[in-house]
């Protein structure tokens, strides 16, 4: 998936200090409730099929592979103006990642907006995987992600703004309409662990997730949207309308939506 820069399932990760988000974020999110290349990813051995993920939330879900890959399947969508996802990988309560959705426009003096969509370490040492730029990195599938990457707390995915004299964007999860994926690294007991996020849908406006995963021995790389023993993970299918939280579908392996 991404190349990052620095088989027992997971105990409880004990205590982990939060890391603060930028202070006007910080005030935004709390002002709605939580809902429940240049690529920073180094391409490997051609051939490796490419496969869909996409994760969220605090909820905890059934893993699909009992194994060294970890992956829960989900499927929850938001849209501004303001959004917020929440990602336990190992489920011990304690989220690991977030991806915020914030926009806002302004019709007091002429047309003015900006819709952004970020992810963020939630805890000390959580990171993303981004581009040399610093943003973050937009994964195909097939990629592996291990501590050749580069990492940031904070990666912006996608950035909108305009007013009266025209537009502007930045960021590489600009009108992303097909599975990709977003790298990450965070912490168990002290140990890093790689994982990523599975995407159908992106831009600065809206994100659908359908899947995450992390690979349960330490500082060992993942390969995007691979389970164990390189086989591809299902696809999620909403059940429910579109920013609800859907039922999980029984999923064929390697299904693309």
């Amino acid at each position: 998936m991404v190349a990052a820069s620095s088989s027992q399932f997971p105990q409880s990760a004990g205590k982990r200090s939060k890391v603060s988000l930028d202070a006007n974020l910080d005030k935004k999110l709390n002002d709605y409730e939580v809902a429940g290349s240049s690529h920073a990813f180094t391409q490997i051995a051609a051939g490796v099929a490419t496969v869909t993920l996409t994760g969220i939330g605090i909820l905890s879900f059934a893993h699909a592979a009992e194994a060294e890959v970890i992956f829960t399947p989900t499927h929850q969508s938001m849209r501004g103006p303001r959004g917020f996802f929440p990602i336990d990988f190992n489920a011990d309560g304690v989220p690991d990642v977030g991806v915020a959705l914030y926009s806002s426009f302004d019709l007091s003096s002429g047309f003015k907006g900006v819709q952004i969509l970020s992810a963020y370490g939630l805890q000390t040492g959580n990171e993303i995987a981004v581009t040399k730029k610093g943003f973050a990195g937009l994964g195909v599938g097939g990629e592996e992600l291990g501590s050749s990457a580069n990492f940031m707390n904070h990666g912006l995915m996608a950035e909108q703004r305009w007013d009266s004299r025209g537009s502007s964007h930045k960021g590489q999860w600009q009108n992303v309409a097909s599975r990709h994926f977003l790298g990450v690294k965070f912490l168990i007991n002290g140990q890093t662990h790689f994982g990523w996020l599975r995407f159908s849908m992106a831009n600065a406006g809206a994100a659908t997730l359908t899947g995450y995963a992390y690979e349960s021995i330490a500082d060992k790389p993942i390969i995007a949207g691979l389970g164990n023993g390189g086989k591809m993970l299902p696809a999620t299918h909403p059940q429910h309308p579109a920013g609800t939280l859907g039922r999980l579908a029984a999923g064929v392996a390697g299904h693309t939506h």
